[in-house]
């Protein structure tokens, strides 16, 4: 059983928890005999809101404020007059429209939209990392600018004469000059043209005066496809031949890479590469070839 704590109003219904006439909570008290209120209460008498209706108009108050009056039914069927000023007359309203919360739908939702973005960003992220293993894919076919290990602040010497030993003759409108190793063009390269590999053959450059050479970048093999890299011959390891009889070998992983050799400042006027050794390509194994070289100087 429920009582009005207001009205001292009964009801034996426990699903009520607000009061029918003026809105408050009701609370629990032990059970006696009490008021009953169901719907055949009131069956011949006029409802709430028709009393309502029948009241003399609204009854302003001294601030402005307007009451209400409502006539309302008692156990013993004689009307009792109650009196509510607009603001009570609200609360009650929404006390009685309140629906109850559901903690479990909330929860619902909210773990509904929380694994949504979070399968959002696992999708953005698997997209991250295709495109940008795409992207190296698709440089490394291209092979328009290979793992260029020069910094762009470093000089690069320019005016540089160069010649070789051999030259493999021009075919199907591709040539092999010297001169291709260094037009800082990796899809051009040099070929040696003598019989068999090319070990011992030299491509030389010679500056106009003397210089102190700090690195030397070179691209051995054929850099123009990744195919025709892994079917021709690529130099595995050369000798460096300065001007004053000074020699370095150097040797280079077999890698589609530019490779950097570190020069320490020797002074000279002229370079030879000769080749040393090779990695055979897969198809051709006749010619060995250079793309490019660069000289970086102090």
């Amino acid at each position: 059983m429920k009582i009005c704590p207001k009205c001292q109003t009964k009801y034996t219904d426990d699903t009520l928890n607000f009061c029918l006439q003026d809105g408050k909570t009701l609370d629990r008290v032990s059970d006696e005999k009490t008021l009953v209120l169901d719907a055949d209460s009131f069956a011949e008498d006029a409802t709430i809101s028709d009393n309502v209706l029948n009241v003399s108009a609204e009854k302003q108050g001294t601030e402005g404020s307007t009451e209400k009056r409502f006539v309302v039914p008692t156990a013993d069927n004689q009307s009792k007059e109650t009196v509510l000023s607009p603001k009570k007359t609200n609360e009650a309203q929404t006390n009685l429209s309140k629906p109850k919360s559901n903690g479990r739908g909330v929860s619902f939702v909210g773990g509904f939209v929380l694994a949504f973005v979070l399968l959002g960003i696992a999708a953005a992220g698997v997209f991250a990392v295709w495109s940008y293993s795409h992207e190296n894919v698709s440089n490394d076919k291209g092979n328009s600018n290979t793992n260029i290990s020069v910094s762009a602040k470093e000089k690069v010497l320019r005016n540089i004469a160069v010649s070789s030993s051999s030259t493999r003759r021009s075919e199907k409108g591709n040539s092999y000059s010297p001169r291709l190793a260094l037009d800082e063009n990796p899809r051009t390269a040099w070929a040696e043209g003598a019989i068999g590999p090319g070990v011992g053959q030299w491509i030389a450059f010679d500056f106009e005066k003397e210089v102190t050479l700090k690195k030397l970048a070179i691209m051995p093999g054929y850099f123009k496809t990744r195919e025709l890299w892994s079917k021709n011959n690529r130099v595995s390891s050369a000798v460096l031949e300065f001007s004053d009889k000074l020699k370095k070998t150097v040797s280079f992983p077999d890698k589609m890479e530019e490779q950097v050799v570190d020069l320490s400042g020797i002074k000279t006027k002229s370079v030879l590469v000769r080749i040393k050794g090779y990695y055979p390509g897969r198809t051709d194994r006749k010619d060995t070839l250079i793309s490019e070289v660069k000289f970086i100087i102090e």
